[in-house]
């Protein structure tokens, strides 16, 4: 009933409908045990674990044809029903979903789906915004997309969808022909795309990218040009094109 009791500071640690917290024990508790002083605490599995699946006698794993979900929402944020103090029909309403704040290796990893599934690892009904940065003394990005495989085989090295396979366009990171950390846009399959580019080259279906050809001195216009050398390099041109018969 206290206004402000949500607010986190050196002050005031928060209130809590649930708490689940793993510290080091305290001198005296150490004490009390019989434990030395000197003795530290270990991670455990899992600060909250929710598994399982449903079935008869006979189903001792989620992914046997007699199994069934062990619950519709592992977890579930919002949205109606959950208790008899509120109605059915009555929205809630949080601040943030979700928070993730401090972590080592993923703020949140999604694993292999169970075989056979076709339900994407993320799904977003609302149009979804990105933003964030990188440390310090890098330049700010929305999304970044690496593989973490240390040696990447195939063509795709990273890449998004968009559409429903198999008709769906790829936008990916590619190795095609020797070219790394190219980006190559494909139809269908990431082995042969489209067009790929890399920072020296472009390559059109399924090649790899080459160096454009270097414009002739006397036809680069972005510097002053002689007239009279312009019109030498044309009517060498002119000549070349007549040799071949494409020109008259």
């Amino acid at each position: 009933m206290s206004n402000g009791v949500a607010a986190l500071s050196s002050n005031h640690m928060g209130s809590y409908g649930q708490s689940l917290v793993a510290t080091p024990m305290l001198k005296d508790e150490l004490a009390d045990a019989g434990i030395p002083l000197n003795a530290r605490t270990y991670p455990i599995t899992a600060m909250l674990a929710l598994s399982g699946f449903s079935g008869d006698q006979s189903t001792s794993n989620g992914t046997l044809p007699s199994a069934g979900p062990a619950a519709e929402y592992a977890l579930r944020v919002g949205g109606g029903g959950g208790s008899p103090y509120i109605p059915f029909d009555a929205r809630s309403n949080f601040s943030t979903g979700i928070g993730v704040y401090d972590w080592s290796v993923a703020g949140i990893d999604i694993n292999h789906r169970l075989p056979g599934a076709e339900g994407p690892g993320l799904r977003n009904k609302y149009a979804t915004e990105l933003g964030g940065s990188l440390p310090a003394a890098t330049p700010p990005y929305s999304l970044v997309l690496h593989d973490e495989h240390a040696d990447p085989t195939g063509s795709a090295e990273a890449g998004i969808q968009i559409g429903n396979a198999p008709h769906a366009w790829l936008l990916t990171g590619t190795n095609l022909g020797g070219a790394r950390q190219s980006l190559a846009i494909a139809y269908r399959s990431a082995n042969r795309p489209l067009l790929t580019l890399s920072s020296t080259g472009i390559g059109f279906l399924g090649r790899g990218p080459i160096a454009p050809p270097k414009l002739h001195p006397a036809f680069d216009l972005s510097k002053k040009v002689d007239p009279l050398e312009l019109a030498k390099a044309y009517n060498s041109l002119h000549d070349a094109l007549i040799a071949l018969g494409l020109a008259q």
